[in-house]
């Protein structure tokens, strides 16, 4: 089934069959990343986007920096998905963009769009303590953290603390 140039725009799970409608996409729209997601460094991350019928190629660029600069991607693609190899950054990168360029076939630009807020290619995550908790002066709680793929093995850690949630 061909879904290029065609958007998804109404889901409804309410029966044990789930049905979908099914419109032509009249604009070019970056579905993901859009904003808001984590993404782990080293991950394969599936780039979606829908595309109007007269766009036949799309390139793709990427930003760490909330589109203060970009980075090729991939250039002359057909469909409307792209597995994309993420970078792998020494620290969290919260500023990031997705940009899709869609051209018609005589190869002129005839649309863009962006991630419509920046989403995390992440490195390193505290996951506990995490948030909320409480503890007494003096009491023992492990740390723990998750690692994703890094450009160099860690050989060290460094923990910083407050105590008025700054």
């Amino acid at each position: 089934c061909d879904t290029s140039g065609v958007s998804v725009t109404n889901i409804s799970a309410s029966d044990p069959v789930m049905t979908a409608t099914l419109t032509p996409e009249t604009v070019l729209t970056l579905l993901a990343p859009n904003g808001g997601e984590v993404i782990p460094s080293g991950s394969i991350y599936s780039i979606l986007w829908g595309a109007p019928s007269d766009a036949v190629k799309f390139d793709l660029s990427y930003s760490m920096n909330n589109g203060t600069t970009w980075k090729p991607l991939a250039s002359n693609l057909v469909n409307t998905s792209y597995n994309w190899k993420v970078p792998i950054p020494l620290n969290n990168k919260k500023k990031c963009l997705i940009r899709v360029i869609g051209y018609n076939s005589s190869d002129i630009q005839i649309e863009e769009d962006i991630s419509d807020s920046t989403f995390t290619i992440e490195v390193v995550r505290l996951t506990s303590p995490d948030g909320g908790e409480n503890f007494t002066s003096g009491s023992m709680h492990t740390i723990k953290w998750l690692t994703n793929v890094t450009k160099r093995p860690v050989a060290k850690v460094k923990l910083f603390y407050t105590i008025d949630a700054g």
